[in-house]
Parts: structure tokens; sequence; C-alpha cells
């Protein structure tokens, strides 16, 4: 009745000389008792937590989701793909690492850009979004690492450049694959090294920025 053994029945046995008396060796011992015990197999314990655990998971699992989509009001899309990169986004942006986002045009690749700044541990510093893609070669170089008055005809005072004037946080540089080789081979350097060189001077500056493109 216990479960423990399933299709089983309890017999109880006699002592030779009640055996006589009763005229039976043996006697079915009847379990219909109220609120019997009932015992549950290892095996079922087993399946019974597993379960349980696989519940579990699925309600964590949903629970995870509503907290990534709540986390990200500007990426609408509750998709898998969307649960993945929002999941990317929350692990890349602590790391101090320079960033590559893929997509076509128009995906949204500022708005990723602008949450990883955002959960990142340059929040508090400057971020500036640019894109020089369609530009002479010698101007977005004048605009990324700046310029020293007199390095060209027009260039009537120093100027900074972005990459000097947001040291400390983050730049954005939309469709940087469609920069001049020149200044790719100039930017490589910077992000290995975090160097830099207005146009026209001698001087190297050293500058801390994040990079994503």
């Amino acid at each position: 009745k216990s479960g423990l053994l399933p299709n089983s029945t309890l017999v109880q046995s006699f002592e030779s000389k009640f055996s006589k008396q009763r005229g039976k060796q043996t006697q079915i011992v009847n379990l219909e008792i109220d609120n019997f015990p009932q015992i549950t197999s290892p095996d079922d314990i087993k399946s019974e937590l597993n379960k349980v655990s696989s519940e579990l998971k699925v309600v964590k699992e949903k629970q995870s989701v509503q907290e990534i989509i709540h986390e990200f009001p500007n990426l609408i899309g509750s998709s898998f793909v969307m649960q993945q990169l929002k999941k990317e986004i929350m692990q890349k942006a602590k790391t101090p690492f320079n960033t590559m986002i893929l997509g076509a045009t128009g995906t949204g690749k500022e708005i990723v850009a602008r949450e990883l700044f955002e959960r990142s541990d340059r929040k508090d510093g400057p971020y500036k979004i640019i894109n020089l893609g369609s530009k002479d070669s010698s101007i977005i170089e004048s605009e990324l690492f700046g310029h020293v008055k007199g390095a060209f005809t027009g260039a009537e005072k120093d100027r900074p450049g972005y990459f000097r004037s947001v040291d400390g946080g983050t730049l954005f540089i939309d469709e940087i694959g469609d920069l001049p080789l020149d200044i790719q081979t100039k930017l490589l350097r910077t992000l290995e090294y975090g160097d830099i060189m207005p146009v026209g001077s001698d001087d190297v500056y050293q500058v801390n920025v994040r990079v994503i493109g």
C-alpha cells in the first residue's frame, strides 16, 4: 500500500502451534487504513526532482527574457536573435576593448553603440558619433587626429581632433570600413598604442579612447 513495492501483498505467518489452531499457516494482512503513509521510491523521487528542476529552469528563462527586454527599451524585439544581441551587449559593455559592430546600413548599429557606451565604465565620460566615410582623406585625418595652426591652407588655429576631445571616453566611428586605407593605417596605430600625431606636428599625444566601429 505504501507504493514502494507495487502489486505486492503483505502476508503474515504463524508459529506452528497457532497455525494448527487457525487451520492455516499464513494470513493476508489488511492494510486498508486511513492516512497510511505513502513511501516514494528513489527513482520516483529522482523523476519528480528532474521535473521540478525543468519547470524551474523554464520559469527562470522566461524571467531572464523579461528582464532583458525591460533593460533595453530602445532595442525592440524579443526573438532569440535579439535576446542574444542584448546579452552580448551586457557582456561586452563592461570590457575595455574596442568593439566592431557588423550590420547593413539602417540596422541600428548606432543604437547598439549607444547601449554599449551607457553600460560601460566610461558612461560618465565624453561620447561622440562621427561618420567620415564620404570626406576627403586630408579632412578625415584632421578631424580625427587634429592639426596645428598653419598645417595647411585654412588651418588658422590649432584643432585637437576627435580623439583628444573624447580622451577618457568613447568614439563611435560609423561606417568605419569606408575610411581611406591611409587613414585606416594611422587609425590602427592609435588603436594599438593609443598615440596620435596631429597634422603638421611632430608631437605625439597619448589618448585613452574606446573606439566602436
